[in-house]
């Protein structure tokens, strides 16, 4: 089985399409975002609706935690920005997603993360999987 991973898009779009044409080229049969994918200076919005279309596993990451759960008095700019283009749908997909964020194990039974050890959830074998 062949895994891309993509992660750290913060909002990039045109690199996501470039990225995700190459993996089409190469004949990946399963793709994993490890998260930090929408809040950034470019086009989040766009990045957060063309992510909801992909049939991935999903993560999120600390970016999008940050973005749910924003502070107006102690927010950084971009993630004001991103929360602030999002309409009720994108804001649920991060949401969602929660920890241990859309885990689907892979060949093998294998498990993904961007940082530290495995959630709590999936050492007690409660990991969920969200569609």
């Amino acid at each position: 089985m062949r895994i891309a991973i993509v992660t750290a898009i913060h909002g990039k779009l045109p690199a996501l399409e470039a990225v995700v044409r190459d993996i089409g080229w190469r004949g990946v049969d399963a793709v994993v975002n490890l998260g930090d994918s929408l809040p950034g200076p470019l086009l989040p919005l766009q990045t957060a609706r063309f992510l909801m279309a992909q049939d991935w596993t999903h993560r999120d990451g600390n970016q999008e935690r940050q973005v749910l759960n924003l502070d107006p008095l102690r927010a950084d700019p971009k993630d004001a920005c991103t929360r602030s283009e999002f309409g009720s749908g994108e804001l649920a997909w991060p949401a969602r997603l929660g920890l241990p964020a859309r885990v689907r194990p892979l060949a093998g039974g294998a498990r993904l993360s961007r940082s530290g050890p495995a959630p709590a959830a999936w050492r007690r074998g409660r990991a969920r999987t969200i569609r």
